[in-house]
């Protein structure tokens, strides 16, 4: 005989009841694990048959159900491709605008009267090398005077290129050797495309260089004079909002509408043969602004002087 001695024997039936979910010879958790299967089965079943129904009447939402909705689904198509236009337009247009904030001080700056005066000599120049490449609509933000910010000549040279229009094609002859096909090649523009004043105190501002849009835009500005000077300088139209105590000033300045004139012999360069405001398109656009005054000056004197008040 031999004796097999075990330190803790078991029996095949406690080992079973020992088991989670097991009673007997009954396996609770396997049946449960079947049935929530076979409930799952079921719940993606019914699924499908409604997705099957709804596609079949035309309720899937792929179809408009009335007149009224298939209206209001074609404004919703149509708005989300207005914004999509928008964002794309706000992109690019960050992608060509220059920003300067601060050129005066920062608009928090609460200067003693010993400063104050100091500040009335500042004269911040603007040039080509101020400009980031690539960029052509200017913005001047962000900033307290008193001061003076110029606008030089020089940013007059900047380029900018529009492409020919490809779908337009040279003329050409049969058997002519001397018209040859020859493509529109790209327009050349210098100056600035577009001035942004935001946020602006105390201050003058000087616009001495072209601007290829004539546009000027003015906003949230308090105390500030703007100078358009010379023949170069070129702002047709002027939209100002929320402003206060807004000078604008023309001296000599070319109507968006001028065609220059050359002058022979001499080294004056193009000279103004149409003024702004002698063209009905010269515009100034305002809503908001509080004491707005507008002057155009001719040979250094006084030729209009208005003003204007929302209030």
């Amino acid at each position: 005989l031999t004796w097999c001695w075990c330190k803790n024997p078991m029996t095949m039936a406690t080992l079973t009841a020992a088991k989670k979910g097991v009673a007997g010879r009954i396996d609770y958790e396997s049946w449960e694990k079947r049935a929530s299967n076979l409930s799952k089965e079921l719940d993606e079943e019914d699924e499908k048959e409604k997705e099957v129904a709804a596609s079949a009447l035309g309720l899937d939402g792929k179809h408009a159900r009335s007149q009224a909705e298939a209206e209001e689904k074609a404004k919703a198509e149509e708005m989300q491709k207005a914004k999509q236009r928008l964002e794309a337009y706000e992109k690019r247009e960050q992608g060509v605008t220059e920003t300067l904030s601060g050129l005066l001080g920062s608009v928090d700056d609460h200067d003693n009267t010993a400063q104050v005066e100091e500040k009335h000599q500042e004269i911040k120049y603007i040039t080509r090398e101020s400009i980031g490449a690539g960029k052509r609509v200017l913005t001047v933000a962000d900033t307290k005077g008193p001061g003076k910010i110029i606008l030089t000549q020089d940013l007059s040279n900047l380029e900018s290129r529009s492409a020919a229009n490809t779908s337009l094609k040279p003329k050409s002859y049969e058997d002519d050797a001397e018209n040859k096909e020859e493509m529109h090649e790209a327009t050349v523009h210098r100056g600035i495309i577009k001035l942004n004043l935001r946020n602006l105190h105390q201050c003058t501002v000087v616009v001495k260089c072209k601007i290829i849009t004539g546009t000027v835009e003015i906003s949230h500005c308090e105390d500030v004079t703007l100078i358009v000077e010379g023949d170069d300088a070129t702002a047709a139209t002027i939209q100002a909002d929320l402003c206060s105590n807004l000078d604008i000033q023309f001296h000599d300045a070319p109507s968006g509408k001028n065609v220059p004139l050359r002058v022979r012999d001499t080294n004056s360069g193009p000279t103004t043969t149409l003024f702004w405001g002698q063209d009905q398109n010269d515009r100034i656009y305002h809503a908001g602004v509080s004491n707005l005054r507008v002057r155009t000056f001719r040979d250094g004197f006084v030729d209009l002087d208005t003003t204007s008040d929302y209030k």
